[in-house]
C-alpha cells in the first residue's frame, strides 16, 4: 500500500443474489496503511578508537555481508538506503522496510568486521517508524 492511500474509503459493488435482484446493503471498507519504511540511527562502534574515516560504501558492504552471513542470499536481497553517513563520527541513519527491519536488526547484533586491523560491530542507537523522531532525544534536553 503506497502512501497516497493513507486514508482511502473505498465502496464495494452491491453484489447480486441467486434471484437477480440487488443486495440492498452497500459495504464500506476504510483502510489506513501504515508507513512502508522503518528508520534507524546506527554507529560503528569498536572498543579500540577508530582513526580513519569509514566510507558509505564500505558500510553498504558491510551491512549486505552481515545479512548474507545471518540470513543467506534471500537476506542480502533486503533493500536498504543509507539516507546519511558521517564518516568521521561513524554514524549514520538507514531506511529499511518495516518486513525486513527485524530481520536488519538481529544480522548487525552478531556480526563483527575490521576497519584498519580494528575489531567492530553496528549498534542501533535509535530507531522509528519516522524519520522526524530520529532528530533528537528527549532523554538529552537540559532544562
Amino acid at each position: 500500500m503506497s502512501a497516497s492511500d493513507w486514508c482511502r474509503t473505498c465502496f464495494l459493488q452491491p453484489t447480486m443474489t441467486n434471484s437477480n435482484a440487488v443486495s440492498k446493503h452497500a459495504v464500506w471498507k476504510t483502510t489506513v496503511a501504515i508507513s512502508d519504511w522503518h528508520y534507524a540511527k546506527f554507529i560503528v562502534a569498536s572498543n579500540d578508537k577508530l582513526t580513519v574515516a569509514i566510507e558509505e560504501l564500505s558500510v553498504r558492504m558491510q551491512l549486505a555481508k552481515a545479512l548474507e552471513a545471518g540470513f543467506g542470499i534471500v537476506g542480502a536481497s533486503a533493500h536498504i538506503d543509507i539516507l546519511q553517513w558521517d564518516e568521521e563520527a561513524h554514524t549514520g541513519i538507514l531506511r529499511i522496510s518495516h518486513d525486513q527491519f527485524t530481520t536488519l536488526v538481529n544480522a548487525v547484533s552478531m556480526a563483527t568486521f575490521k576497519v584498519d586491523g580494528k575489531l567492530c560491530t553496528f549498534r542501533i542507537i535509535d530507531n522509528s517508524a519516522h524519520l522526524l523522531s530520529l532528530a533528537s532525544n528527549s532523554r538529552d534536553y537540559m532544562f
